[in-house]
């Protein structure tokens, strides 16, 4: 199957299995089967409709969703920064997050958050680790313009030098990211930069490919409110978090049945 055709298929079955529009689907089967003879079939889909959104929505939840997947890999920091600036590899590689189309802005304004987080992660440990140049990876899904040059841009902005940087813009997703990175940075280690949510799955493709990365997660999205009562009470923040872990747990599992379907693939040859 074609690339960006895998690509789409993909993304398209992930938008239908976020919790939002899942259990807004099943609370809406409910309501379309509320007649006599399903009665029984009705409130189940509704109860589990609402209660699972509600569910989502708590940070307890969301944070025993999101935590396994952040906590894998600790922050490049202290100590373990210190020794990585005796003997500094040559690339940080930043992956890409996602970035929107608008006229008349600087490049950092088109960037979304998640990339502006990680962008900046690379750029403070190519401060600490002088030397280092920033692989910034990231193509055009669906069309339109890619964002590793976007990513470069901001770079620039940000006071990175522009003969430190280089561009991947031909990746569609991590999987891509891996493949088209690997001709760059070979089996050296390097520096990986994204957010702690997609660290585990960003690792596993890499190393799937033969390559050495060292984790620099940040983007930590778990937490604890001040207030306990805010723990308690459904937040379109926490849904949010769920849905990320979601989404990640989707991807590790779509790469896990993949990886199995090949490995079946190579064994039959």
């Amino acid at each position: 199957m074609h690339g960006g055709v895998l690509f789409f298929l993909k993304k398209l079955a992930g938008h239908f299995l976020m919790p939002l529009p899942l259990l807004l689907a099943v609370a809406g089967l409910g309501l379309l089967t509320g007649w006599r003879a399903l009665r029984c079939f009705s409130r189940i889909c509704l109860a589990t409709g609402l209660i699972g959104l509600c569910a989502l929505s708590l940070e307890p939840v969301s944070n025993a969703l999101i935590r396994p997947l952040e906590m894998q890999y600790p922050s490049l920091t202290g100590v373990r920064l210190e020794a990585l600036a005796a003997h500094p590899p040559k690339w940080i590689v930043v992956l890409g997050n996602g970035h929107s189309k608008r006229f008349g802005v600087p490049a950092l304004q088109l960037l979304n958050g998640t990339s502006i987080t990680r962008l900046t992660e690379g750029l403070r440990l190519q401060h600490v680790l002088p030397g280092c140049h920033l692989l910034l990876s990231g193509g055009s899904p669906l069309s339109g313009e890619a964002e590793a040059p976007i990513l470069a841009k901001a770079a620039i902005e940000l006071g990175a030098q522009p003969d430190t940087l280089k561009i991947e813009d031909q990746s569609l997703d991590t999987a891509d990211e891996a493949r088209n990175v690997y001709p760059i940075v070979g089996s050296a280690p390097f520096i990986l930069v994204t957010s702690a949510v997609h660290m585990p799955r960003a690792m596993a493709l890499f190393r799937q490919r033969g390559m050495r990365p060292i984790a620099a997660p940040t983007g930590f999205l778990g937490s604890v409110s001040a207030s306990p009562l805010d723990r308690y009470f459904p937040e379109s923040d926490s849904l949010m978090v769920s849905r990320i872990a979601i989404y990640e747990y989707l991807g590790l599992a779509f790469e896990h049945v993949l990886g199995y379907f090949n490995h079946s693939a190579e064994e039959a040859i």
